[in-house]
């Protein structure tokens, strides 16, 4: 009998055992995984902050581009740092999901608008979600070769 109890006490702490085991392996998978994520939002971030850098700098030894009137058309050298400006945004908009880079990307967008009110904004170059967003948030849309404007709100 008392081999018996010492048998069964034995089976008992094998089981949870194997029970604490598992659920530990389990959580360290857990945190694993979410670590990992964290780890690849903060590199997503890391690179955002870089590319925005760039496109400053880009900015500041082209302050001519960087702050033209609105009024004023579209010509080549313009269409190069405006396309430019484009790509960081679609880039950061790529990215990011958080609202602060949104306003970012939306910030880039606004100011750039007459690159995609002139029809300068080669629509098929640039991911269709970040098009979609574009259209979203300038009054006026037009892709490169569209014969007419398209009024986005």
């Amino acid at each position: 009998m008392l081999e018996e109890d010492r048998a069964r006490k034995i089976q008992n702490f094998a089981h949870w055992a194997t029970i604490f085991a598992v659920a530990g392996s389990l959580f360290a998978f857990a945190y694993g995984a979410w670590a990992s994520v964290a780890a690849a939002r903060s590199q997503a971030r890391a690179s955002a902050v870089g590319i925005l850098q760039d496109y400053f700098k880009l900015a500041i030894e082209h302050q001519d581009l960087a702050n033209r009137p609105d009024e004023q058309p579209v010509d080549d050298r313009y269409e190069w740092f405006a396309s430019h400006a484009y790509f960081t945004a679609e880039t950061i908009f790529t990215l990011t999901d958080e609202d602060e880079w949104r306003n970012t990307v939306r910030g880039i967008i606004r100011l750039h608008h007459p690159y995609v009110r002139d029809g300068r904004f080669a629509c098929e170059d640039f991911n269709p979600r970040f098009v979609e967003f574009v259209r979203s948030e300038l009054p006026v849309f037009k892709c490169a070769g569209d014969s007419a404007s398209i009024l986005a709100r």
